[in-house]
């Protein structure tokens, strides 16, 4: 079994990603769409879509959008196993025709979602401007107050996430000390309560990889 990491700049890493792949003994290739095109004649079984400061309707700003959405399109018609994570799952969302907005608030730092398919509530990490809609014929699977449209599965191989459940420890402390971190609001948290808050990412981890078991193993 073999992954492609579509990465969209150092600052937005596949993060715990990269352990379940090891843990499960899955080879991977990152590549960076902005720098050229992938050879069409090498095949994956699975796509990790990361994050990114680049927006979906950016596609003058960054030409390289354009190849990559391609790519996305054709992984999804040849039913590719995929998970979208932040930008990753706006492409995905566009994809599958919902639609992806800039949003009237940021959300940045450690948030509440509920969770649909139990009811419960989870604390995840946060950075994004724009927002996603579920697409027709796709699953919403997690919410919030500040962003209705969270997560979605789209059939048995298709899973996206407006959150980071990647986020590592160091991940997150690189957010916190970010110079450029949105001004404090409803949904921005300061860094000092991104540190404190580090208390959730080991239970935000399991859960997301308990979902890509799901969705890259089948159990």
């Amino acid at each position: 079994m073999k992954a492609l990491i579509i990465q969209h700049e150092d600052s937005t890493p596949p993060g715990s990603t990269l352990e379940w792949l090891d843990k499960n003994n899955i080879s991977y290739k990152i590549h960076f769409f902005k720098t050229g095109d992938l050879d069409k004649n090498e095949k994956f079984d699975l796509l990790v879509i990361c994050g990114g400061s680049a927006n979906v309707d950016q596609e003058a700003l960054h030409p390289w959008l354009v190849n990559e959405k391609q790519y996305i399109r054709s992984s999804i018609a040849d039913g590719v196993k995929i998970v979208g994570l932040c930008l990753g799952g706006q492409l995905l969302s566009e994809a599958l025709g919902g639609n992806v907005f800039k949003a009237p608030i940021w959300e940045v730092g450690w948030q509440k979602v509920r969770l649909l398919e139990n009811n419960s509530e989870m604390t995840v990490f946060q950075w994004h401007g724009y927002q996603f809609t579920t697409p027709p014929g796709s699953q919403k699977i997690a919410e919030s107050a500040g962003c209705p449209h969270q997560a979605f599965t789209h059939g048995k191989n298709i899973i996206a996430f407006q959150f980071h459940p990647e986020s590592t420890v160091k991940w997150v402390e690189e957010c916190a000390a970010d110079p450029d971190l949105p001004v404090v609001d409803t949904y921005v948290q300061t860094s000092s309560a991104m540190l404190e808050g580090m208390t959730h990412q080991k239970g935000m981890q399991k859960w997301y990889f308990e979902k890509l078991d799901l969705i890259f193993l089948g159990f």
